[in-house]
């Protein structure tokens, strides 16, 4: 059965006040298998135009999902299906692993309940399966596979026998240069032997040669060789237990903890040892040898010869050019030092104001250099009166030559500049530092800063703290350079100067490194905040989604419980004998009259259907259904299951039997109604199943023709009018239908019978295959089925204007409206009915033949 108008073709569950015995509406699902073509047709899972754009047979119309990557942070690779994790690199089977654990170790509620709330956030499960892949082996390990350690010494002796085949690169010329050179070949000799190597193309090659030459690994390499070892081989070994009869999967798995191990060079066992990195230390022995044997004059000046050395050279200086050339070196230096402070001093200061309007709870996780570098860049250039400091720092906390640090108000001290600092105690005086103590900075003079421990523990350019002097001192010094008489003294002052430039020149570069590392960090600190809020605001939509799941899943089965208990009870109205006095069977109509379409009718039409179900499209199509409807309803949990039959299974023939039911002359064109196109078109195949009990209206409130091809139906037709007047329940009584079905539902033996008695129209009939029932607007449908295994047939719906009709359209308006019901397409339809139906002389009278109609 299907109930109120639909998008396409108007199918919609049928208005019920929810069955008690079976499902009250009718659900229109896909027939399996190949799309309701039977065995020989093509396209499996399409589905057909009168079901809709929306939906489809099969597997057909079902979207492939996306592929995803594997939650873990560094892990690119997709994830499995049906997981959050990847197989590739084995953080599924960690993951399995340590669900393994959660179920087998002895855990408490609350911490299975805390591991399950974790597990939830996809970012804190990444990194925990990340971290146990790396520690674990995959394979259901629960420690590391090394189980012991051991030292062991071996001694012995080995005779070995090598033989060594090897190749080597070429290119053509190197080659013929090795030809003649080595194997004592002409130039034709060796031409001939390049071109089997070039043809052979079993050899490796590459293009390493001179300017992306061409090479080819020639064999040029054979060695016999007879060895004889004495050895003693010291051994830390690490292992595992044995295997006793390893399968396959344990070789395999020892095998892939092998490819797992980080194996180089740059291992700590090839590392110096203590005796080495002594003895580099120590630097190079001086080249000079100590004298032999003294002289008579060493003698003579009471000198031996282990304390006398041959005097070391010194590099002669010419005092008239080179500190005039010294002098003009530094000047173009000083001046180009001048100029690169100019340059990163405003760099830094915008990062420093970028630094204030950083997120506050950001900034205190941030604690840069750069304060330090550019007081000392700034004191370089003699500049002190523009220092600036963004946060306090604990290194100039202690009392020393700078004296105490003074805090802010209600400031506390703060931590290392690595140490986290948290987001509350950030707020406010934390991040900021006081005046006063920027002013006693700022009077410190430069040979205090450069006494400070924090000087020398945040020293970044080379050499001592002592080799950074002010650029004004180092400016003013350069005029005694010119007065240097003596060479040592030059070459002294010299020294010292080289060793200043170079920590002058990496001043400018530091500080700007550090503002850009600033900068980017900053950046990229808010940039993860966003990401972290971002993460959590899915992750709680996540959370807010599977509550509303969880919510609707309690309901449904809450639901679903209801309506089991109410099962249990079957209404009388399905099971009481009501002879003919009680209630009137369905009359029974002529072929060739026209019938009363004010009320239900049966009509014998075995003859008219022998060329529509004889058909062999037709037949198939029926056939097919009759064989799947039964599927469809186990997957569904239904007890009616209906599919639109298409035009190749024989739409029009059945539509034609159809229209020989209807009044002539009466059908709408209901065409301009969206979907109006389709509902006219449309035949629907329904199959019943053998406890199938229901109470409901027509499907979209239009009347209907029902033929079964297989099976019993027996159905109560009641005029909804009249029960309502008989049941004593007004038109706008709160709650119709249901209220008005329920109390129905609810009557008893008695109270059914009562009912003819207060002026109830209702009918009875028994539907058997091959007969035509007619049922029109307005009537309230009790459909039973009967003790047969298989129900199924077709009906088909269609609208008049007929006035019957459209009076009992304009009730089943208005009971739509009152249930709050979308009734935007039934007031189209109506308005045409009313267009259409003006008095009309044609109208057929009850009883009147057709050929006089």
């Amino acid at each position: 059965m299907s109930g109120m108008v639909t998008e396409e073709g108007f199918e919609e569950p049928e208005q019920t006040g929810a069955d008690d015995t079976a499902m009250p509406a009718d659900v229109d699902v896909p027939g399996r298998g190949r799309g309701g073509r039977g065995r020989g047709g093509r396209g499996r899972g399409r589905g057909t135009k009168a079901a809709g754009k929306n939906q489809s047979a099969g597997r057909g119309g079902k979207k492939a999902a996306p592929v995803t990557t594997c939650i873990c942070p560094n892990c690119t690779a997709p994830k499995y299906p049906g997981s959050r994790f990847c197989s590739l690199f084995h953080h599924k089977k960690a993951w399995d692993n340590l669900c393994y654990q959660r179920r087998t170790r002895s855990l408490t509620d609350e911490e299975k309940e805390a591991f399950d709330k974790g597990m939830a956030n996809d970012g804190e499960a990444g990194k925990v399966v990340e971290q146990f892949a790396t520690d674990n082996p995959p394979e259901l390990k629960k420690k590391q596979l090394f189980d012991f350690a051991k030292f062991c010494r071996v001694t012995g002796q080995r005779l070995s026998k090598q033989v060594q085949k090897g190749n080597k690169p070429f290119t053509e010329r190197a080659y013929y240069k090795y030809a003649e050179n080595v194997l004592g070949l002409s130039t034709e000799e060796a031409e001939e032997e390049w071109k089997v190597y070039v043809a052979n193309k079993t050899l490796r090659r590459d293009n390493e040669g001179h300017k992306g030459a061409e090479r080819i690994w020639i064999p040029a390499h054979d060695l016999d060789v007879d060895t004889r070892e004495h050895y003693v081989d010291n051994q830390v070994i690490e292992g595992s237990e044995d295997f006793k009869a390893p399968t396959d999967a344990d070789r395999k798995m020892l095998q892939d903890h092998l490819r797992r191990q980080h194996l180089g060079f740059d291992d700590e066992r090839f590392t110096f040892t203590a005796e080495q990195v002594a003895d580099v230390a120590s630097g190079v022995p001086p080249v000079t040898p100590k004298k032999k044997a003294g002289t008579d004059a060493d003698k003579l000046l009471g000198e031996t010869a282990e304390d006398t050395l041959t005097p070391e050279k010194v590099a002669a200086v010419n005092l008239t050019r080179e500190p005039t050339q010294l002098h003009r070196a530094m000047d173009s230096s000083l001046r180009k030092i001048r100029r690169e402070f100019k340059k990163v001093v405003p760099v830094a200061l915008a990062a420093v104001k970028e630094y204030e309007q950083y997120p506050a709870p950001l900034r205190a996780s941030d604690r840069a250099l750069l304060s330090f570098w550019l007081e000392t860049g700034l004191r370089c250039a003699g500049k002190p009166e523009d220092m600036c400091w963004m946060v306090p720092d604990s290194s100039v906390s202690s009392a020393g030559p700078s004296g105490h640090v003074p805090l802010g108000p209600a400031q506390s001290q703060p931590g290392t500049p690595n140490q986290a600092v948290s987001a509350t105690a950030s707020e406010g005086a934390a991040d900021a530092v006081s005046s006063e103590f920027i002013e006693q900075r700022k009077l410190l003079s430069f040979e205090g800063f450069l006494a400070e421990p924090r000087t020398s523990k945040n020293k970044f350019w080379d050499g001592g703290v002592n080799v950074l002097r002010e650029l004004d001192v180092v400016q003013d010094s350069m005029e005694t350079l010119l007065e240097c008489k003596e060479p040592q003294e030059f070459l002294k002052y010299k020294q010292e100067w080289l060793a200043s430039e170079k920590a002058f020149l990496q001043l400018p570069k530091a500080i700007k490194q550090s503002a850009d590392d600033l900068t980017k960090h900053m950046k990229l600190r808010i940039a993860e905040d966003s990401r972290e809020k971002k993460r959590q605001l899915d992750q709680k939509a996540k959370d807010d989604l599977q509550r509303v799941r969880n919510e609707a899943k309690q309901q449904a089965e809450a639901i679903k419980k209801r309506k089991l208990d109410q099962q249990s009870v079957v209404a009388k109205i399905y099971t009481v004998d009501m002879p003919a006095s009680m209630c009137a069977a369905v009359p029974t109509a002529t072929s060739g009259s026209t019938p009363d379409f004010a009320k239900p009718w049966m009509m014998d039409c075995s003859t008219e259907l022998v060329a529509v179900l004889g058909d062999p499209v037709v037949q198939k199509a029926i056939g097919t259904w009759g064989s799947q409807y039964k599927r469809t309803m186990a997957a569904a949990k239904i007890s009616c299951a209906t599919f639109p039959l298409d035009e190749k299974s024989g739409r029009g023939l059945v539509n034609d039997f159809a229209a020989t039911l209807k009044p002539r002359g009466q059908q709408p064109d209901i065409t301009p109604v969206s979907g109006g196109k389709q509902f006219t078109d449309s035949v629907w195949l329904y199959g019943l199943s053998p406890d199938h009990k229901t109470i409901s209206f027509l499907p979209n409130h239009a009347p209907c023709v029902r033929v079964l091809a297989v099976g019993e139906t027996r159905y109560i037709l009641i005029e909804w009018s009249s029960l309502l007047a008989a049941l004593e329940i007004k038109d706008d009584a709160p709650g119709l239908p249901e209220c008005a079905i329920n109390t129905l539902r609810g009557l008893d033996e008695p109270a059914l019978e009562a009912l003819p008695g207060k002026g109830i129209v209702w009918m009875q009939c028994t539907l058997k295959p091959q007969v035509a029932l007619f049922i029109p607007t307005g009537w309230l449908v009790v459909e039973i089925s009967g003790n047969c295994p298989l129900i199924y047939g077709f009906r088909k719906g269609f609208f008049t204007f007929l006035t019957k009709h459209v009076q009992k359209y304009e009730e089943a308006v208005f009971l739509q409206r009152a249930c709050q019901q979308n009734v935007t397409r039934m007031e189209q339809i109506l308005q045409i009915l009313k267009d259409q139906g003006k008095p009309r002389a044609d109208e057929p009278k009850p009883g009147q033949k057709a050929n006089e109609a």
